[in-house]
């Protein structure tokens, strides 16, 4: 193709850059230099998987990049599971054939699977990295997501969730933890927070303006926390820290300001029922100050 439209000096080039490498040639292909592959992508996306061209008078001129090629718009394909317009072939999602299984010998492949690629990336190729198993590299059943294209693959929720599931330790069980309201006696001003502490992480919750939304405020209702507990954390007895503080003093007194600090053993695995426990704590010098927080404990 390359020599009937004149780039004969290119064609040698390629043949032998690339085709007649023989480190290309033996190379390209083979599975990366990693322990594992986690292929991810989306499928059914009309995609395109070549074009058709026909031979065309033109006369040249000087200096002019040319070609003696143009796309053949008036041709067809004679084959329910491809379309073809204006001279570009498509992959037709959920009608063109694939092979079943791409590790077996080409004589032996079954093609009844029908899928197409993500729109950039025809199907075939998206599954290749499967035919590198055996090759001292773990390959993971390949992620397919219906529908999605080459780009949007990387905001989905299968995406994202195996990705994590790969990188992170896998959870035992979920705590969620929601601050619900706060109650003291009007003779506090200021402001007041919570904070949260979690594998030397740290959260903290909106400031509360004391004199505005005491004695009860609900302004908390909204801030949930989830952590995810693995085996580590149970064999290391880790704690959920809550501590509760703040600028809110007496108006009567020059004291402290309110400062609580509670910790909550969570990694227990008794403590997966699915139940919600509601605790209350008091503090204060006369334990006049009343935190509500709830925690519910779910499999993972």
């Amino acid at each position: 193709f390359m020599v009937v439209d004149g780039m004969k000096h290119k064609y040698k080039l390629w043949k032998e850059c690339y085709a007649g490498d023989p480190i290309w040639r033996e190379c390209s292909t083979l599975a990366p230099p990693v322990e594992r592959v986690q292929p991810i992508y989306g499928i059914n996306v009309p995609t395109l998987i070549g074009s058709i061209f026909q031979h065309q008078t033109k006369r040249y001129e000087r200096d002019e990049a040319a070609t003696a090629m143009k796309l053949d718009t008036s041709c067809t394909v004679e084959h329910p599971c491809y379309t073809i317009k204006d001279g570009v072939v498509h992959e037709v999602p959920g009608k063109t054939p694939q092979a079943d299984d791409a590790t077996v010998n080409t004589s032996d492949m079954t093609f009844g699977t029908r899928a197409s690629g993500d729109g950039t990336v025809s199907y075939w190729s998206l599954r290749w990295p499967i035919t590198w198993r055996g090759a001292n590299v773990k390959v993971d059943d390949p992620v397919e997501v219906e529908g999605i294209n080459h780009r949007d693959i990387l905001n989905t929720k299968e995406c994202v969730e195996r990705v994590l599931s790969a990188c992170c330790s896998h959870p035992m069980y979920f705590i969620e933890v929601w601050l619900d309201t706060v109650s003291m006696p009007s003779k506090y001003v200021g402001t007041i927070h919570a904070k949260l502490k979690w594998r030397d992480n740290k959260y903290k919750t909106e400031r509360v303006d004391v004199l505005k939304r005491f004695p009860k405020s609900t302004l908390w209702r909204k801030c949930r926390f989830v952590f995810g507990v693995t085996k580590e954390d149970i064999v290391a007895n880790r704690s959920l820290e809550i501590t509760l503080k703040g600028s809110a003093i007496r108006k009567s007194a020059n004291v402290d300001p309110v400062m609580v600090k509670v910790k909550e053993i969570i990694v227990d695995e008794t403590r997966v029922d699915g139940r919600r426990v509601d605790s209350v704590l008091m503090f204060g010098d006369k334990q006049n100050i009343k935190l509500k927080w709830h925690r519910n404990c779910y499999a993972a």
